[in-house]
């Protein structure tokens, strides 16, 4: 988001133009702070809550989060710290290193264009139910069955299981996907709820299977796939951080290669930075020849007539906050899972398998 600084505009070529900057503060030849950090930072300051922030702002919340981390990692601090409450309470506040930073960016602001930073706010009505979490279309049917059969309106956003789940836990969310595998269970979700330090706030709600593994243009198997990355002879789309198939990769790597350094090894991969926030950008990447591989659900290889190599059959199940189990919006979401209509929709799809316990509360 760059900065108006000059009002003046001028005419190249019969198209008129405006000239804008911005200001921003860099340390070490890195990017510190600029206009578009200043303001996520006052509107985290004003609402407590970076969900509002980014809403306000028209931006993503996981790249709200990106902004907010890469300059933690650049100024060696924390400038935002995470609290219980969200939308429902207040979910973020800065700290007092952040209160800091943001008091002396807005001074250098100030000073270098003779007016005050703008934020310019927008009257945003919250949903009923608001979905963080992994990415899935079950997770649109739901959304849809709620809207129609019980007038619930359900937001989601695409931010990875990771980030779902402390969403949750901040009370910025209502309701998180999550597939996170551990190796040492060979298990899915309930072994990383279960070490969690989150665990004494959230429920885990049975959810479905599906069918995960590598699309490509061309038939390979996976030790194929695995050694064509690790050679550099394969390019990688990757999900993005703390993502359940984020995970997932990283554990195929490091069995692999025997649990060598792993931000070692990725940094040779090609593409492995190249990050994406859902199945179909995956698969629409592979398909475009930009990528030749990347883990994605079989559904959206097949949509894309991709190849498709199976890794495994995952859980993807639901995390709520314990005190939403009473809540009148869980028990509609309940039925819903458990409905002839949600239960017929998702057997329809190629690589989705529905169990008998969905719905049921497996955790704690």
């Amino acid at each position: 988001m760059d900065t108006l600084v000059d009002d003046k505009t001028g005419d190249l070529m019969g198209k008129k133009y405006r000239v804008r900057l911005d200001v921003i503060l860099e340390v070490d030849g890195e990017k510190l702070m600029d206009s578009r950090l200043a303001r996520i930072l006052l509107l985290i300051e004003k609402h407590g809550s970076i969900l509002a922030a980014a809403r306000t702002l028209g931006i993503p919340y996981s790249r709200a989060w990106d902004y907010i981390l890469k300059a933690e990692r650049v100024y060696g601090d924390k400038i935002v710290e995470a609290r219980r409450g969200g939308r429902r309470g207040g979910g973020a506040r800065l700290t007092e290193k952040g209160k800091e930073l943001l008091r002396e960016y807005l001074d250098i602001y100030r000073r270098l264009t003779k007016r005050d930073l703008e934020v310019k706010e927008i009257r945003i009505i919250p949903p009923d139910i608001e979905y963080m979490g992994s990415h899935d279309p079950g997770v649109n049917r739901i959304s849809a069955i709620m809207r129609e059969k019980y007038g619930l309106i359900m937001d989601h956003q695409w931010v990875g299981s990771g980030l779902g789940i402390a969403s949750i836990v901040m009370g910025e969310a209502d309701l998180a996907g999550i597939h996170i595998y551990d190796r040492d269970t060979d298990n899915y979700n309930l072994p990383y709820i279960r070490k969690s330090i989150y665990s004494s706030h959230i429920a885990l709600i049975r959810g479905y299977k599906r069918s995960i593994g590598f699309a490509t243009r061309h038939r390979m198997s996976i030790d194929e796939i695995l050694d064509g990355l690790l050679s550099g002879k394969l390019v990688l789309v990757n999900r993005q951080k703390a993502s359940g198939t984020r995970i997932l990769l990283d554990t195929l790597i490091m069995v692999k290669t025997g649990y060598e350094n792993l931000d070692e090894i990725v940094s040779k991969i090609k593409g492995y930075e190249d990050e994406v926030n859902t199945h179909f950008e995956v698969a629409e990447k592979v398909a475009s020849g930009e990528a030749d591989v990347g883990l994605c659900i079989e559904w959206v290889a097949k949509q894309y007539g991709l190849e498709f190599i199976r890794i495994k059959w995952e859980h993807f199940d639901f995390v709520v906050g314990r005190e939403s189990i009473h809540s009148e919006w869980f028990e509609k979401l309940v039925e819903t899972l458990r409905s002839d209509e949600f239960r017929s929709y998702m057997s329809g799809l190629k690589g989705y398998e529905i169990p008998d316990d969905i719905g049921t509360i497996i955790y704690p």
